[in-house]
């Protein structure tokens, strides 16, 4: 499986994709940092930003950057027939999604400390420094990236799947859907365990409690999405803060177990 490895590594160095989403994870954060320079140094606008406020600016587009590039980076190894290929040469299925599946979740990891990286850099020269070096900032890191490989492995299974470009893109879609339903099913199942079970396992409650570096008990707050009435840059209490990390391997675990079993199934063309 290391030649695979080697095949799929030297694939993306030569991915056009993948250094075009590099770019854009680069140019936002500096578009929106210059940009909010340039608001605090007018008069109209209160000197109070800091590089901590930015440390997670491009954390809520980045599975839509990695559904981009990791989903056409698997789609087109179907279309070449790299796939196919591979299994004649005698590898098994496993090993070729798997292999896939360290590939994506390499672009994500790599995006995602990338992304931080120029996000604080440039915050820091632009704006003062805060609290960048804190309990709170390097907790919400770490478990930031179990819930990137989630997003990840529900990317890869749907690309190895449907074989796509459309299912690329779907495979972060189907997050807003479910996000968009959550609420009533939590109001129709009315339990106070389920309701915070949902509030740290659903990936988009993931996403959100990491970029905003805050959790309150949906049970006993205004809910998971009442950033208002939230206190922000706070690690969950007790038990919760490990939650989000178990949820979101758990959930890639099934996910990659699944699209594994579908794709060991179907025929490659």
């Amino acid at each position: 499986m290391l030649n695979l490895l080697q095949e799929s590594f030297g694939r993306l160095y030569r991915y056009k994709t993948f250094r075009v989403c590099l770019i854009i994870i680069t140019a936002i954060p500096l578009f929106f940092n210059g940009l909010e320079k340039m608001l605090m140094e007018s008069n109209d606008f209160p000197d109070v930003s800091t590089a901590d406020d930015y440390l997670f600016n491009m954390y809520g587009m980045l599975p839509l950057i990695i559904a981009i590039a990791a989903g056409l980076f698997i789609i087109k190894d179907f279309k070449e027939n790299t796939v196919r290929n591979k299994l004649i040469c005698g590898y098994t299925r496993t090993q070729v999604y798997i292999v896939n599946w360290i590939t994506a979740v390499f672009i994500a990891v790599f995006y995602h400390l990338f992304s931080t990286l120029v996000c604080t850099v440039s915050a820091s020269i632009l704006l003062e420094p805060g609290d960048l070096f804190t309990k709170v900032n390097a907790y919400y890191e770490l478990i930031s990236i179990p819930t990137l490989i989630s997003y990840t492995s529900i990317t890869v299974m749907m690309a190895m799947i449907f074989r796509t470009t459309a299912s690329a893109i779907f495979s972060y879609f189907i997050h807003a859907v479910i996000i968009m339903f959550e609420p009533l099913i939590v109001h129709k199942v009315d339990n106070d365990s389920f309701t915070r079970f949902s509030s740290m396992f659903v990936p988009e409650n993931q996403l959100y409690i990491i970029s905003s570096r805050c959790y309150s008990d949906p049970t006993k707050s205004g809910g998971i999405l009442d950033m208002f009435d939230d206190v922000k840059y706070a690690i969950p209490e007790g038990n919760a803060a490990y939650l989000i990390p178990l949820y979101a391997l758990l959930l890639a675990a099934v996910v990659t177990v699944i699209g594994i079993i579908h794709f060991n199934k179907k025929d490659v063309k």
